[in-house]
């Protein structure tokens, strides 16, 4: 483990650390320890995709996208090979700091708000 989301902790991938696999397998809610995992199994939601570049476009309904990222909002950018997401901790001056997994080897990044797909939380 390494960081926490609202109390909902980050694990490592392990060796599979930025990778589109598993260290450990299928779990409840999803490839575990990878990004769509963590926010699937925090928010105890489960997104229709499986990639976090399709989380934008295929959200639960309960979800909406928002421009002002706050306090555990869902981060989604569709860069790298499968997109990435994390769970926002706070934003500020055009970035945000988010925990993750599967993205830092320490759970915990910033981001230029500018550069997400889009920012997604419960409406």
């Amino acid at each position: 483990m390494t960081y926490t989301a609202g109390g909902c902790p980050a694990f490592s991938n392990g060796g599979y650390q930025g990778t589109g696999n598993s260290c450990a397998g299928q779990g409840s809610h999803g490839l575990q320890y990878q990004c769509v995992e963590l926010v699937q199994r925090c928010w105890n939601t489960w997104f229709p995709v499986s990639y976090a570049s399709q989380m934008c476009a295929n959200r639960p309904k309960n979800f909406c996208i928002v421009n002002n990222p706050q306090n555990h909002d869902v981060y989604v950018t569709a860069a790298y090979t499968y997109g990435h997401t994390a769970i926002v901790q706070s934003a500020s001056g055009g970035y945000v700091n988010v925990v993750e997994q599967n993205g830092s080897c320490t759970g915990k990044a910033t981001y230029s708000i500018a550069g997400a797909a889009c920012f997604l939380r419960p409406c």
